[in-house]
Parts: C-alpha cells; structure tokens; sequence
C-alpha cells in the first residue's frame, strides 16, 4: 500500500477479528515519545483512543519497540512488534497478543514523511511501562468482547465501569444457577435412596418378635439401604463445605431450599437406621447391623 502524502499510515489485517476491529484504520502523527512519533487512530474505539508508540530500551529489551494501545506506557496493550531497528513503525512482524506469535496478515504501511522544522514536542513523560498483568489482560479482553458483541459504546450513555460491573453480576448470578443445578441433582439422589429405604422399612415388622437369626436376615438389607442413603446425605453436605456456602452467606433461595431437603432427608435417614439398629441389638448376640454414624455428618444449618 502506497504511504499517504501528509504522513499518516494505515494499518489493515490482523488475523483477531476482535484486534482488527480495534486497531484497523487511518494514523495520523500525534506527539512524539522516546524521540520518535506517536500515531493515533483517527476514531476512537469504545471512547478510547488507539496509539501506535515506541518504547526504548530503558525498561528492558522485552519492552523495546513498537506497541498499540490505548495510552502511551500503559498496561493494557493490543499489539507489539520487537523490531526496534527503524525509525518508523515496521510493516510487518506484529505479535498479537503482544507475547504470542507473528500475526502474519497484520500490516502497518510506512509513513511517508515527518516534518523537519521541530513541530512535534516530545510528550510528558508517564510512569515507565511495565509487563502487562493478567488482570491488565482480562480487562482489555472483556473491551475487545464488548467491542464486537456490540453492548457498549461511548455514545450509549453507559460508562464501561458500568458495563463491566453488568457483566460481573450476570457472571456471578451464572455461577449460581450451575451451583444450584448440581446440588439439586445430589438432593434428588439423597431423596430417592431415602424413599427406597423408607419403602424396604415399610415391608418389615420390625415389632414382631424374632429369633436372632431372623433379626439378621431382616436388618442386613435395610442397614445397607441406610449406609446408602447416610453415603449421600453426606456428598450434599460435602458439596456446601466444599464451595465454601455458608448457609448465613446464602442469598440464593433455591439453594437454601435444596439445603433443607438434604437435611430433612438426612434426619429421615437417622431415624430409620437407628431403628433397624434397636432390632439387632436387642437380639442377644446379634452382629451391628446398622454400621451407620450420622453425627459425622450433622446437617448443616
């Protein structure tokens, strides 16, 4: 692409359709940094302005070269290209992200001509760049996904502090709705194994004298429903401690709802196995049948 005649460039291609969106566009000379021009888009993207800078070798050679970002040694940055040997932004060698690989379509074209007579001052000075964060990163992430679903722009009225904290709350309430979908289904599991246990106790009267043989036969199955039903009571509780829920921090109704069932079932239990347990230990001689501890595994709340 041939240069424009009044020294601005045009950058085109990159591969990040996301990245594109943001730094596709027309350049014009805009200050000078680390003696050399400063370009920035002529429009905006989301209310922010879009650089193209040089950074010397003060801070590193990991820093040194050419950058696009929205200010000049900030944290957030969209591309950067090593090549720190011309005088004008490089054609070609972007890295988008900044450390990943040589985004082969990125093209920047060279600017034609840079005055002579000193009318570009050097910029003031901001603190010296460091390496982008991770959370510098999310953050220029979360832009770039605003910026192609559409959801904000400047003009709209709404501040992106706004939009991302939006976005927080839908994430968090996302969380939520996963975390109550899981523990419904170890909730559904506790409460059919209850019925079952429930239902065998039913089919015995456990009243009924009975040698000690008899007793064994009769409590042997219903204790083994009972140690399924005190095994899943427990995955419940073990799901709460385990996702740190407090029951005083649970804002969520449907998941203190799911608490209840899951303690309600596990008292069911309790009071079953100890009453299979009574049969065998008034049998003289009888083995425990029932084998089951609840207090391991008190309900929460």
């Amino acid at each position: 692409m041939a240069p424009q005649p009044d020294g601005t460039l045009t950058v085109e291609g990159c591969i990040d359709a996301t990245v594109n969106q943001i730094v596709s566009g027309t350049y014009s000379p805009h200050s000078l940094n680390h003696a050399r021009l400063v370009y920035k888009k002529e429009s905006k993207v989301n209310g922010l302005d879009v650089l193209l800078y040089y950074w010397d070798d003060r801070d590193g050679p990991n820093l040194h070269g050419w950058w696009f970002a929205p200010g000049v040694g900030g944290d957030a940055v969209w591309a950067y290209n090593p090549d720190s040997g011309t005088r004008d932004p490089p054609p070609s060698g972007w890295r988008v992200p900044y450390d990943g690989q040589v985004d082969h379509g990125f093209l920047v074209s060279p600017c034609s001509k840079r005055p002579v007579d000193g009318s570009w001052s050097e910029q003031p000075q901001k603190l010296p760049r460091v390496q982008p964060t991770l959370e510098a990163q999310l953050e220029l992430r979360r832009q770039q996904e605003l910026a192609a679903l559409g959801k904000w722009s400047g003009s709209s009225g709404e501040t992106l502090e706004n939009t991302m904290e939006r976005r927080k709350q839908d994430e968090a309430e996302a969380v939520s709705c996963a975390l109550v979908v899981d523990f419904e289904a170890l909730v559904s599991t506790l409460e059919t194994m209850v019925t079952r246990l429930r239902e065998a106790v039913a089919l015995v009267d456990l009243e009924r004298p009975m040698s000690k043989e008899v007793a064994l036969t009769v409590t042997e199955p219903l204790a083994k429903l009972g140690l399924e039903a005190t095994a899943g009571h427990k995955a419940c509780i073990e799901f709460i401690v385990g996702k740190k829920l407090a029951v005083d921090d649970m804002v969520h109704s449907d998941l203190a709802k799911l608490l209840g069932r899951a303690n309600e079932a596990g008292r069911s239990t309790q009071m079953m196995v100890d009453r299979v347990a009574r049969v065998g230990k008034d049998k003289e001689g009888a083995r425990e049948t029932s084998g089951v501890n609840l207090a391991e595994c008190d309900p929460v709340g």
